[in-house]
């Protein structure tokens, strides 16, 4: 006779709260949670959230977010969560003395946390309080700070939208293969990413900065780059490859064949999202029908190829034939341009048509150039011309790096030349995110720092 034993069904885990801090302003980190979970459909295993309740009359330098968990035993995230726990979206949560994830019943928050909502709708359905602002002298003191837009305004609305119209400019420009500025100011005006000549021209720069695309050196044309698979290190120091150049749909989707991917917005959504590849070699490439190119470490790789700031100025396209004295002369000081009789020292110099009093000086309206040390005049891009004009007025540039975090913190408005700028880029994949007047780039390694640090002389404080 055979004994038989009654198999128990396996349980299924229970629902379990994790309570994360949050610094910076909560419409804008809602926004971020709310694509992130829409993107890595991660509905079912990331289901409710909900928020500290506002205290009336009290001001507090942070909130906490409450996040419900399905899928995994209380404690332990669910497979595919682990991008909401980065820095930029919900970081670490509270942990209890053991260092394990402090777990919460839905019954322990509801005295200090608003009504649970669904990840779907929740960003349109809850209040925040205002949040304090790190010091200017402090990049690091919070995770994010401030809503400010590409001009510095309250730009949280729309952020789904404006990912979903980047990612479609780039599939256009990915069929298109080339094109003309008139072509390309038409397709961002269509999609609603821009309307004006001088707005499409910025889409442009972030679109080179992420190596999606290249110009032609007078600015008229533009070309897709090719597919790129650019090794980067992960805020946890995992490495992991991020798609460059040219994308479509089907491309996307045989990454997700071939390993582990992840997609997540650029900061406020302007330009398309990333999409990052881990566990990726040769063979899973092949396999799902793949031609991109591996690039080991490109961030790294152009930092070490290029030259100081004065290098960097030799090589840009002189303007013979400037006559400075037919203009009205300003050259870049302390605090801005200032006016100058006379163009004998390098710098950053604004030659215009007319006089302090509004007459007409000549023709040409108003041009930036700058003049290096042999007296040549000089074109390029604004950031790059600023920047060098920078150094002779004001020194060394101020920066910030968070060794633990890996991010390196530059002043806004002294923006780097675009292919310094481009190298910290392509460390993450990331455009950078402005802390009120601080802009932070993620995944730079200390190898990568010491190699722009020295060329582009930055005065870097380190903390961490």
């Amino acid at each position: 006779m055979t004994a038989t034993t009654g198999a128990t069904a396996p349980t299924k885990p229970q629902r379990w709260y994790a309570v994360f801090p949050s610094v910076g302003k909560a419409t804008v980190k809602a926004e971020k949670l709310k694509q992130a979970i829409k993107v890595n459909r991660l509905g079912a295993v990331v289901p409710r959230m909900c928020f500290q309740r506002p205290i009336p009359g009290r001001y507090h330098s942070e909130c906490y977010i409450g996040v419900a968990f399905d899928g995994a035993a209380p404690g332990e995230f669910p497979l595919g969560a682990s991008i909401l726990l980065q820095p930029g979206f919900l970081g670490q949560p509270l942990h209890d003395a053991d260092g394990r994830p402090k777990v919460f019943a839905v019954k322990e928050l509801r005295s200090w946390m608003g009504a649970e909502v669904d990840t779907a709708d929740y960003a349109r359905t809850i209040s925040f309080r205002r949040l304090t602002r790190p010091r200017p002298e402090d990049p690091f003191g919070a995770l994010e700070v401030g809503g400010q837009g590409r001009d510095g305004a309250d730009d949280t609305s729309g952020f789904l939208d404006r990912t979903v119209n980047y990612d479609r400019l780039l599939h256009w420009l990915t069929a298109m293969g080339t094109g003309g500025m008139t072509a390309f100011q038409s397709a961002c005006s269509a999609l609603g990413i821009t309307g004006a000549d001088g707005e499409s021209r910025r889409v442009l720069r972030r679109l080179r900065l992420l190596g999606h695309v290249e110009t032609s050196a007078d600015g008229a044309r533009w070309s897709i780059a090719p597919s790129v698979l650019t090794r980067v290190t992960t805020a946890e120091g995992e490495p992991a490859y991020v798609l460059c150049g040219a994308r479509t749909p089907a491309t996307v989707q045989a990454l997700h064949e071939a390993g582990s991917v992840i997609s997540q917005p650029q900061p406020f959504g302007d330009a398309p999202s990333v999409v990052m590849a881990r566990d990726l070699d040769g063979a899973h490439l092949l396999a799902a029908g793949l031609t991109c190119t591996h690039v080991t470490t490109a961030a790294l790789d152009l930092a070490r190829l290029l030259p100081d700031i004065d290098g960097w100025v030799a090589l840009l396209p002189e303007v013979p034939g400037v006559r400075p004295h037919s203009y009205r002369m300003r050259r870049w000081g302390v605090d801005g341009f200032i006016d100058t009789a006379t163009a004998d020292v390098p710098g950053l110099y604004e030659l215009s048509t007319e006089d302090g009093n509004g007459r007409g000086r000549g023709s040409g309206g108003t041009q930036t150039f700058y003049r290096d040390a042999a007296g040549c005049w000089r074109r390029g891009d604004w950031y790059g011309l600023r920047y060098a004009g920078q150094l002779h007025a004001d020194g060394p540039a101020p920066a910030g790096y968070n060794e633990t975090n890996r991010e390196l913190a530059l002043l806004a408005d002294r923006r780097l030349p675009e292919v310094y700028e481009r190298a910290l880029v392509l460390a993450s994949g990331l455009l950078p995110e402005r802390r009120k007047e601080w802009l932070i780039y993620a995944g730079v390694t200390p190898p990568l720092l010491e190699s722009l640090a020295a060329k582009a002389q930055l005065d870097v404080q380190r903390q961490g």
